[in-house]
C-alpha cells in the first residue's frame, strides 16, 4: 500500500510539472488573491459553479500535512473562499476531485449536541432518510440548481438562526455536508437571496491563524491607525492589530515554500493589502503579501535577504538588505527587481519621501535616491545606522549603533547629542519638533524640538520598532513578543 501511494505521489508531481509547460492553457491566475488554479482543480472549479459557488482561491495547490507520521497520506489540496478541493488520483474522473466535508465538520465542531431551535421546512419539503433532515423553499431550489448531492452533499441540520462569523449578522441557515446556506432577506427575489458561507476561509483561518499571543521577537511594526496594523518578527511571526486589539498570529501554509527564519519588516498599504520581507531558512530573501485576508509568499528565488520594506502604493515599493554587499530592490510592474547600488555594506532601513526621492542607511554610509539613481550622500558614518525617518526632502533623522543620532537639515547630515550609548533601532518623527526613538534595554527617547531625552520605559527588553499615530498615541514592539502602547502620556506593556 505504501509503495502504491508513493507511485501515485510521483505521478501527481510529474503531472504538475508537465502541466506547467502548458500553463497558459491549463491555469488561471487570480489577481484578487495572487493565487493560481490549474489542472483538474481548474476543471472542477469551472464545471461546478466557478466564482459564485466556490469564490476566489485563497492558496495555490499544495500537499497539506495530516496528523500522521506517514506523510504519503498528505493530500493535494487547494483552499477557496467557500470550499477546499482534494485530489484523489485513485478515483476515475470526475470523482478524482472531491470537496472536503467542511459543512459537516464545522457543524459537529460548533454544535456537538445539534443546533438549538431548528425548524423543519414545510415549504415544498424534501426529506432525506440518510440524515433525517429536510430541505425546502429557497434552500431546496438552490440545492437542486447548484449541484445537488454531488456538490452540496446531504443536509446535516434543519433550518435555524445563526450569527455569522464573517459579518456578525443574523441569518437563517442550513448546514450541508459541503456547504452552509444563508438566507439574505435583503436580496429576496434576486439570484443572491441564498448565499454560501465562507467555509473555506473559516477553515483556513482555524488552521493557519492562531488566536493567541506571540512569543517570538518582533522586529517591525506598520500601522494604518492606532486601531489597525501589523507587526512581524522571528520564526515567521505575524501579529495583527484590529479594533485596538493585537489578537491574531498568522502562519503560512506549505504552499508558501520553505519555513521562515525571520520576517524583518512590514509595510501596510491598506486594510486589505500589505507586504512583509525577511529571510528564509536557506538565507534567501522572502516576500509575503496580504490580500483578501490571506498572507501568501511571493516569488523571491533570486532575491537577497531584505531588512526593510516600504510600499508607496499597491503597485510600487522598495526594499533593502544584503547579499555579498548592500542590496536595493524595487517593486514595480508586479515584480521585485534588484537595482544598481553604490553600497558595499549591509543596508538596514529606508524611507521614501516620494516615488522619486528617498534615503537608505546601513552599516556604513547614507544613500540618496534622486533623478532615478542611488548615490552615496554621507560617508563619514563610523557606526551602523538602523533606522531613518524623513519629514521631507530637506529634513530627517537617523539612529543607530551606540546611541548615534543624526539630523539632516540645511542639506547635510549632522550628529546630535544622544542621552544613551546603547544601540537605537528605530526612529519615528511626527513633525520637525516631535519624535520618538527606541532601542536596547527598553530605552525610549523623546524629542520635543530642543534635545532628545530618555523617558521612563515599562520594560527592559530590547525594542526594535516604534510608530506613532499622533502626539498622544503610538505603539512599539520588541524582544519576546513585547508590545508597548503609548496613551495619555504614558508607555505601558500591552497584555493579550
Amino acid at each position: 500500500m505504501r509503495l502504491l501511494k508513493l507511485v501515485l505521489l510521483l505521478v501527481i508531481i510529474a503531472s504538475l510539472n508537465s502541466a506547467s509547460v502548458d500553463a497558459q492553457a491549463d491555469s488561471r491566475y487570480f489577481d484578487q488573491t495572487g493565487c493560481t488554479v490549474q489542472g483538474r482543480f481548474l476543471d472542477y472549479w469551472q464545471q461546478h459553479g466557478g466564482l459564485a459557488q466556490f469564490g476566489y482561491p485563497l492558496t495555490d495547490q499544495f500537499y497539506e500535512p495530516v496528523p500522521s507520521s506517514d506523510q504519503l497520506n498528505a493530500p493535494l489540496v487547494q483552499y477557496f473562499e467557500r470550499g477546499r478541493f482534494e485530489l484523489h488520483p485513485e478515483n476515475q474522473p470526475p470523482h478524482d476531485v472531491l470537496l472536503s466535508l467542511l459543512g459537516k465538520e464545522r457543524y459537529s465542531n460548533k454544535y456537538p449536541s445539534g443546533a438549538a431551535d431548528q425548524l423543519v421546512s414545510t415549504n415544498n419539503p424534501y426529506y432525506f432518510a440518510a440524515t433525517g433532515k429536510t430541505i425546502g423553499g429557497s434552500f431546496r431550489t438552490y440545492w437542486e440548481t447548484h449541484g445537488g448531492l454531488a456538490v452540496q452533499g446531504y443536509p446535516v441540520s434543519d433550518e435555524f438562526i445563526e450569527v455569522s462569523e464573517i459579518d456578525s449578522k443574523e441569518y437563517k441557515v442550513q448546514y450541508f455536508e459541503r456547504a452552509v446556506f444563508e438566507f439574505h432577506l435583503d436580496k429576496l427575489g434576486t439570484p443572491y437571496e441564498v448565499q454560501l458561507s465562507l467555509l473555506g476561509k473559516l477553515r483556513y483561518q482555524d488552521i493557519y491563524v492562531e488566536r493567541q499571543p506571540v512569543t517570538a521577537d518582533l522586529r517591525s511594526i506598520s500601522l494604518l491607525s492606532d486601531d489597525e496594523g501589523w507587526a512581524v518578527g522571528l520564526d515567521g511571526a505575524i501579529v495583527q492589530l484590529q479594533r485596538g486589539r493585537w489578537k491574531k498570529t498568522y502562519t503560512i501554509p506549505p504552499s508558501a515554500g520553505e519555513p521562515y527564519n525571520a520576517l524583518l519588516s512590514v509595510s501596510a498599504i491598506s486594510s486589505e493589502d500589505s507586504w512583509a520581507v525577511g529571510q528564509a531558512t536557506s538565507f534567501r530573501g522572502i516576500t509575503l503579501r496580504y490580500k483578501n485576508g490571506i498572507w501568501k509568499a511571493g516569488k523571491s528565488d533570486d532575491l537577497p535577504v531584505m531588512n526593510a520594506v516600504q510600499m508607496l502604493s499597491a503597485s510600487e515599493g522598495w526594499a533593502v538588505g544584503w547579499d555579498s554587499s548592500g542590496t536595493i530592490v524595487h517593486y514595480k510592474n508586479s515584480e521585485w527587481k534588484i537595482e544598481a547600488t553604490p553600497s558595499r555594506y549591509n543596508l538596514n532601513a529606508l524611507h521614501m519621501v516620494s516615488p522619486n526621492e528617498g534615503w537608505v542607511v546601513g552599516d556604513r554610509g547614507i544613500f540618496h535616491y534622486h533623478n532615478g539613481m542611488w548615490n552615496e550622500e554621507f560617508a563619514a558614518v563610523k557606526t551602523a545606522l538602523y533606522s531613518v525617518k524623513m519629514l521631507s526632502s530637506t529634513e530627517g533623522w537617523a539612529v543607530g549603533e551606540k546611541g548615534n543620532i543624526l539630523h539632516y537639515i540645511s542639506g547635510s547630515w549632522q550628529s546630535v547629542p544622544s542621552p544613551v550609548s546603547t544601540n537605537l533601532f528605530s526612529v519615528y518623527m511626527l513633525s520637525p519638533s516631535e519624535g520618538w526613538a527606541v532601542g536596547e534595554h527598553g530605552s525610549i527617547l523623546h524629542y520635543m524640538g530642543e534635545a532628545w531625552k530618555l523617558v521612563e520605559s515599562p520594560t527592559s527588553k530590547q525594542l526594535s520598532s516604534v510608530q506613532m499615530t499622533s502626539s498622544t498615541t503610538g505603539w512599539a514592539v520588541g524582544r519576546a513578543g513585547t508590545i508597548l502602547h503609548y496613551q495619555n502620556g504614558v508607555w505601558s506593556v500591552y497584555n493579550f
